[in-house]
């Protein structure tokens, strides 16, 4: 497991969608929070060693805090277990990633944790037009049981800056998110509402971009 070290909480959101051009229900927030949101101390996983299971490891909650291993989906009777309890969410979801919900305010929705970094969507990396970057896939359909800081483990060197975008299927565009700097751990954060289909390039979109905030860092 990668270890997730000084987590930023920078801000954004995403949609499911399938690469079969499927369209996407609302949006999400522009702003990038990158350089005016506190860092996030790393969740740890629980001193009694990993569980696999999450009704296991509500049973075993620490300090208000549940922490699983999985790729499994969570289902909403657990997440409302949690919410009743007013406890936290820690998903260690496979090598290189983890999700934080520090509160579940929507425990109805469930969660599948599993996130496709590098995935091979070929509509949307044709629409990047040649800029150097990673399609990221989350597999959770629509809205989150809450808001998420996930950390994903990425192919670049720490303090390289990543631009980070959410593929709008249903005008068929990008729309930027936020800016984000490679922590030493080799990861980057982002903050999500939603899920679906995202990039981090190495340097900005110049063309199929929504309008919204020029990028910087």
């Amino acid at each position: 497991m990668k270890d997730f070290k000084n987590l930023a909480t920078p801000g954004t959101h995403c949609l499911n969608s399938s690469s079969s051009g499927s369209s996407d229900k609302g949006g999400g927030s522009s702003s990038d929070h990158s350089d005016n949101q506190p860092p996030a101390r790393e969740p740890e996983k629980s001193s009694i060693g990993v569980i696999t299971d999450v009704n296991e490891a509500i049973n075993h909650m620490q300090n208000g805090v549940v922490t699983v291993d999985t790729t499994t989906p969570i289902d909403s009777a657990s997440l409302r277990r949690i919410a009743e309890a007013g406890g936290q969410l820690n998903v260690f979801a496979g090598p290189g990633v983890l999700w934080h919900f520090a509160s579940l305010t929507n425990p109805d929705a469930g969660l599948n944790p599993v996130v496709d970094i590098g995935a091979d969507i070929p509509d949307v990396r044709a629409r990047m037009n040649g800029v150097p970057g990673t399609v990221i896939r989350f597999m959770h359909n629509g809205v989150l049981p809450g808001t998420a800081n996930v950390a994903l483990t990425v192919p670049y060197a720490p303090g390289t800056t990543l631009y980070f975008y959410y593929f709008n299927r249903s005008t068929q565009l990008f729309e930027y998110q936020q800016t984000t700097v490679v922590a030493q751990g080799g990861f980057v954060a982002v903050t999500l509402t939603h899920c679906s289909d995202y990039v981090l390039t190495t340097a900005p979109l110049t063309s199929g971009v929504a309008n919204g905030p020029v990028p910087t860092t």
